[in-house]
């Protein structure tokens, strides 16, 4: 019959090969986080179907929140900026002023199709009417 110094021993052995044995080692590499907003970056051609105009927008990084907005300089072909949350493949468009003061951004969606395409639907509003716009940004 063992001692209880020799358990003890034994019991405390068999512990400590119990938790090494239940560990696992992770040789995957780790992933990189994803870059939501790369991919909507740069200067965009649009064709504004409302009004049938062609003007140019540029997409940049928003700079207090870089991972997930941006602003959109010369939407709706205002010169100002407005700012867009990426969420996914789509920018979202929260009520906003544009740089016309007589002018809001009500609310909009723009959908990432491609590298070379984002189809957007927002609501333009001067205040008497607001209008649901459609716009083809193309680089």
């Amino acid at each position: 019959m063992m001692n209880s110094r020799k358990l003890f021993s034994f019991a405390i052995f068999i512990a400590v090969a119990l938790l090494f044995s239940c560990t696992t080692v992770d040789n995957t590499e780790p992933q990189a986080p994803v870059d939501l907003v790369a991919k909507f970056l740069g200067t965009w051609h649009v064709v504004d179907n409302a009004t049938r105009l062609n003007y140019d927008v540029t997409i940049s990084r928003h700079s207090a929140y870089p991972k997930t907005k941006v602003y959109l300089t010369n939407f709706a072909d205002f010169s100002g900026r407005i700012e867009g949350e990426v969420v996914g493949k789509t920018i979202l468009l929260h009520n906003q002023q544009t740089s016309d003061p007589d002018y809001t951004i009500d609310d909009g969606t723009g959908t990432w199709i491609n590298d070379k395409k984002i189809d957007f639907l927002y609501t333009l509003n001067d205040g008497v009417n607001a209008k649901v716009r459609e716009a083809v940004f193309t680089k």
